[in-house]
């Protein structure tokens, strides 16, 4: 029983000494109080900021298909976590001082006069479009 004892003792100054040395270590690289936010946390503070993003759009941007969201900072289990300047540099970097696709009324209407066309001529439509 003495020897059980003497072991979780042990174990347990090894436990705590290991901790502070870990805690010590991490503050001396400057990462002790770092603040790391989820996604849904990232997206508020970003809204907050007066980016207009939406929690579907970050995670549309952030799925691996389209790899496009903020950098990962760090990991939580399967959690990814991110670094608010990193996300705010991010967000920034999508801002553009004219909009990326502008209809403008004569596409508009060519595009309507090419379907009046072949509604007219009785042609197939294209594969995929459908007739009214």
């Amino acid at each position: 029983m003495e020897v059980c004892a003497q072991k979780v003792l042990v174990a347990h100054a090894f436990g705590v000494l290991n901790l502070a040395y870990s805690r010590q270590s991490s503050e001396m690289k400057g990462e002790s109080m770092k603040r790391r936010y989820t996604r849904t946390e990232l997206v508020a503070q970003l809204r907050e900021r007066g980016y207009p993003i939406t929690k579907s759009k970050m995670d549309k941007m952030c799925a691996p298909s389209v790899n496009q969201g903020p950098p990962i900072d760090s990991w939580w289990g399967p959690r990814p976590l991110y670094d608010l300047d990193q996300g705010i540099a991010w967000a920034e970097a999508l801002l553009q001082s004219k909009p990326s696709a502008l209809q403008t009324p004569q596409s508009d209407q060519k595009a309507q006069s090419e379907w009046t066309e072949r509604l007219s001529d009785n042609t197939p439509p294209p594969p995929g479009a459908s007739r009214r």
